[in-house]
């Protein structure tokens, strides 16, 4: 009895000789709802799915990597499991996410990622992309895996079947007293049980040995995916965000935008990257902060600037000598007999009060000229288009209809309307891709703006709006038609601010104009920033 029942010990120690291990996949905690969240946005962005499915090919658990890395980007507070928890087969993806935690740029990036699917799917891109050719050029790593998955698969086959051997062998040993030679079906049991302890532990040695292996290429790969990650992190952090200032140079707000299917966000970005005045972003932006800034600026009854001392009865103004005197018994009755005839110092100020609060009419010249480029590179297009864009953020803040109106020969006009300073986006690139690249003509551009001014005029009954005429060039008109626009607007009651891109002012643009600016260097926009106070 001794030789069986030592045959049985030996064969339950195997059994309980597998060491514990973790059985999570996930490195980044998740529930229902967060792989509800993961699953949405693959289906929204077939990028994803693809690249996803792709991995999967010739890499075991990525689905969980990619999830993983897109969850710690999404969700608000991404918890990484403690390293034994998980699956040995998923230290690696725990690798990568700690590497995506500890890198410099994480906080930076999650800044743009947190709660927005399209950039938490972007990123997620990148570093899985960096990923996956750090595996590609380490074979050994998957090797080892495989390896790994096929040892401990014998392991489990030989433990279940050494299991069989020892419910066989307990059924057979019965009531045997350990006296007297076994039976032919104990001997059978016995010799079946002593093979699959052999075998068991033959397979145990090398499940062993593989996930010893297996756990040096881990370490290995977690090694060398450290600064690929990390820099895919930075790549990322860069990318969105030099989306995000295009986006907001472009006047986009960011809540908009995240409500956009995947693919038209997508799209959207594309178009502004490569639209005709794409390259000149940062003008547009410098314009957009200018506007900005004088909006800012308080203009109370015209008195922001101090200019020097007059005369007069405002005692909140009174400089300090006159001040002083009111201490003065002697001096006091004095100052109060001045103050009564007005004859007090007081300090003058000057400024400038915003009285435009009809609509706002923007006339661009896109004749061919407006191509050429200043020292700096920027064109006349580019440069108009984005004070146009800018005064496009004026109306928007004060509520105010804005209309672009872009011109050039006398049969080509195109109308963009922006009730309230609103419009979809379209209707943005629209106005920015129109170029007709003719020649000149004022008249009939400036008579479709006192047109849609009267047409407001009817319905509003609103005056005090804005015209701004922006061109390169100069361009003779009738007297007749000269006579006609200017007693329109004085019945309309606007003011015309026309600006020269690049040419002196003179002819019809400083007769018609009230106020008249001449643009040389197309890279400095500051020579127009009062017009942002006037308008």
């Amino acid at each position: 009895m001794g030789f069986l029942t030592d045959l049985l010990a030996k064969g339950r120690a195997l059994l309980s000789a597998r060491p514990p291990q973790g059985t999570a996949t996930d490195a980044v905690r998740h529930d229902r709802f967060d792989a509800a969240v993961f699953d949405e946005l693959a289906d929204g962005l077939p990028a994803l799915r693809r690249f996803t499915d792709e991995l999967a090919l010739h890499h075991d658990f990525a689905p969980d990597l990619v999830r993983d890395t897109v969850l710690q980007f999404y969700k608000a507070d991404p918890q990484l499991r403690a390293l034994p928890e998980m699956d040995p087969r998923c230290h690696g993806n725990h690798a990568v996410a700690e590497h995506i935690a500890t890198s410099p740029d994480a906080q930076r990036l999650r800044a743009y990622t947190r709660h927005d699917g399209y950039g938490a799917a972007m990123a997620a891109l990148g570093v899985s992309e960096q990923v996956r050719e750090v595996l590609d050029s380490q074979p050994e790593t998957a090797e080892a895996m495989q390896a790994e998955r096929r040892a401990e698969d014998g392991r489990t086959a030989a433990e279940q079947a050494l299991q069989a051997c020892l419910d066989a062998a307990s059924a057979a040993l019965g009531d045997y007293d350990g006296e007297g030679p076994l039976t032919e079906a104990q001997q059978q049991a016995a010799d079946a049980l002593a093979q699959a302890a052999t075998a068991a532990g033959q397979a145990q040695k090398e499940s062993d040995q593989a996930r010893q292996d297996a756990d040096e290429a881990r370490a290995a790969f977690a090694a060398a995916a450290r600064k690929p990650v990390e820099q895919a992190v930075t790549d990322a952090a860069d990318a969105l965000t030099d989306e995000a200032e295009l986006l907001r140079a472009w006047g986009v707000e960011p809540g908009v935008v995240q409500k956009l299917p995947y693919a038209e966000r997508a799209a959207l970005v594309a178009a502004l990257r490569r639209n005709r005045i794409a390259e000149f972003r940062k003008l547009l932006g410098r314009f957009r902060l200018m506007a900005a800034g004088e909006r800012a600026r308080k203009v109370v009854y015209g008195r922001d600037e101090v200019i020097g001392v007059t005369l007069s009865d405002r005692l909140p103004d009174m400089v300090g000598s006159e001040l002083a005197a009111l201490a003065n018994p002697h001096l006091r009755r004095s100052l109060l007999a001045r103050l009564v005839e007005g004859q007090v110092l007081t300090y003058a100020h000057q400024g400038t009060e915003r009285v435009g609060q009809g609509a706002i009419v923007c006339c661009v010249d896109t004749s061919g000229s407006m191509t050429i480029r200043d020292t700096a590179g920027v064109t006349r297009e580019a440069w108009a288009k984005a004070f146009a864009l800018a005064l496009l953020d004026q109306a928007r803040a004060a509520g105010r209809d804005f209309v672009a109106v872009l011109f050039s020969s006398a049969n080509e006009q195109q109308v963009y309307r922006f009730p309230a300073g609103r419009g979809p986006i379209e209707d943005v690139l629209g106005f920015v891709e129109t170029f007709f690249n003719g020649g000149t003509d004022f008249m009939v551009p400036l008579d479709l703006a006192a047109q849609i001014l009267d047409e407001e005029f009817t319905v509003t009954g609103r005056k005090a709006a804005d015209v701004v005429f922006i061109t390169d060039d100069d361009c003779a008109v009738t007297s007749d038609w000269q006579r006609g626009f200017l007693a329109a607007k004085h019945r309309l009651g606007f003011r015309l601010f026309g600006i020269a891109v690049g040419c002196a002012v003179g002819g019809p643009l400083h007769a018609l104009s009230d106020n008249v600016r001449s643009i040389t260097e197309f890279a400095d926009p500051a020579r127009v920033a009062d017009i942002f106070r006037m308008v």
